[in-house]
């Protein structure tokens, strides 16, 4: 998953850490999870203080991988010195391939919204206790977990595929409730089931290919969407509200970093029991310009499982130090 893709942090993460967490959450009314609660200014802040990292020491272009001519092409800026970074946030990848394992980024973003919870509580009552949890997990964040980062790098995806409606991309479009319904088919459970797509590149002969040479080329899952059929209803699932990546970086970007993004070509479904493993549910990947699919009958529970998405393919070194002017 790229830190880009969805709000990751989640209320339950706190409490892997810190048992009271929620509850102090509760005391003190603080909204933790949505797209206005402390997850979310928390995972923007720790985004904030990672971009710090990857700054080039130089203030010229840095080329990264990029090809000459890829290079040439956005080389006149028709600016000077600037500050520029040596990749993006969504290049960053926040899982290591492990189901339920933390990365020392996911661990970084975990530790920063601890240090926001009490930094939120403490400013609203200015209780003693609520101050010393402030302190100790700002000693954490600072003497222990960023010090991962500077010793094992920034876990980086080259060539970048954002998610079906990354949160934090512009013009992803929109994927939700929505985008899931039961239509009249040859179904026969009547059970909850949750659904969630990708993204894959199949645009070269050097990626996605199938399930098994993947070539690094799917992205992580949408968000799930969860339904329940009712005897003969099966799923289908429609992505007209999605702007797939095309593989064009934002103008706005280019001034700060060149990346090669990958190009949403095709798309996967996969569909699962609720709260458990999702399974594949199309043969072969479906053509981005085939904006729906449905299922012939009920879902596949086995098979090829879900993944995390695209996993690092390099690690930038945090060299505290900068070039003088």
């Amino acid at each position: 998953m790229l830190w880009t893709d969805s709000i990751f942090l989640q209320p339950s993460d706190l409490t892997r850490i810190d048992g009271e967490a929620l509850g102090v959450a509760g005391t003190e009314r603080i909204i933790l999870p949505g797209p206005n609660g402390l997850l979310r200014a928390a995972q923007e802040e720790a985004a904030m203080e990672i971009n710090k990292y990857v700054v080039a020491f130089g203030g010229y272009l840095n080329s990264g991988d990029l090809s000459s001519n890829h290079l040439a092409a956005v080389l006149n800026v028709g600016i000077g010195n600037s500050v520029r970074q040596k990749a993006l946030l969504v290049q960053v990848s926040v899982t290591d391939g492990v189901q339920g394992s933390w990365s020392w980024i996911y661990q970084f973003g975990v530790y920063w919204a601890l240090k926001a919870l009490y930094r939120n509580a403490f400013s609203r009552t200015v209780l003693d206790r609520y101050k010393q949890k402030l302190d100790y997990f700002t000693e954490e964040l600072d003497d222990r977990v960023r010090g991962n980062i500077k010793s094992l790098g920034i876990p980086i995806v080259l060539q970048p595929l954002s998610a079906p409606g990354a949160f934090f991309e512009a013009n992803s479009g929109t994927w939700g409730d929505a985008n899931v319904s039961l239509v009249t088919g040859s179904g026969t459970a009547v059970t909850p089931f949750d659904v969630a797509i990708t993204y894959c590149d199949m645009s070269q002969a050097n990626r996605y290919v199938s399930v098994t040479l993947s070539n690094n080329a799917e992205s992580a899952p949408s968000a799930i969407v969860s339904v329940s059929p009712q005897g003969e209803q099966v799923i289908s699932v429609d992505i007209d509200s999605l702007n797939p990546p095309t593989g064009a970086q934002s103008p706005a970007s280019l001034l700060v970093c060149v990346v090669a993004l990958m190009v949403a070509t095709h798309w996967n479904v996969y569909v699962g029991l609720s709260g458990e493993t999702l399974y594949l549910q199309n043969s072969s990947p479906i053509p981005i310009a085939t904006t729906s699919y449905t299922l012939a009958s009920d879902p596949v529970l086995g098979g090829h499982q879900l993944g995390l998405g695209q996993y690092p393919t390099r690690r930038l070194s945090v060299v505290p130090l900068r070039q003088r002017a």
